[in-house]
């Protein structure tokens, strides 16, 4: 697992089964915003199509197609929510550079963070809040020769725990 993108953000795996669950501490609260769609630029076939990214299922995941970048992984919140946070659990066929990117609307894009020197594992970071509705993962180059992989995806905002 890769912290070192966020100190102040730690998450642990409880595995259960089939499933897992993500546990979250970040100065206190941070909360978990629920993704209602996703999209992608590709999908290497129907058992890796974008929704098995955020499926809450650890051995399912996206992949892209193994053809040129840029590929994407695009997160619907189904309306807009103030973000600051994200967690992705990369398969082995990870990002090397990536953005993450918001928006309002789905066609204008805005760069809140990229990560240059991507690893498998778990990455969180943590940026500057942004009002949005949509996050694309925003892939530029891969470690492998391989497509993009995600095992599973969250999103996060300040707040309170109830």
């Amino acid at each position: 697992m890769n912290f070192n993108k966020s100190p102040l953000l730690a998450i642990c795996l409880v595995f259960t089964f089939s499933s897992f669950s993500w546990c979250e501490a970040f100065n206190g609260r941070l909360v978990s915003v629920e993704i209602v769609g996703s999209e992608s630029s590709s999908n290497e076939s129907e058992e890796f199509r974008s929704e098995k990214a955020i499926d809450n299922d650890f051995y399912s995941r996206w992949s892209s197609e193994h053809t040129e970048e840029p590929q994407w992984l695009l997160l619907d919140m189904g309306r807009d929510y103030t973000i600051n946070a994200v967690a992705i659990a990369w398969e082995a066929a990870t990002a090397r550079i990536y953005k993450i990117q918001t928006s309002l609307d789905g066609s204008n894009w805005k760069d809140v963070y990229q990560v240059n020197d991507g690893d498998f594992g778990i990455e969180v970071i943590s940026f500057p809040a942004t009002k949005a509705r949509y996050v694309r993962i925003y892939c530029v180059e891969r470690t492998t020769e391989y497509g993009y992989s995600i095992h599973e995806i969250r999103l996060y905002k300040k707040g309170k725990v109830i």
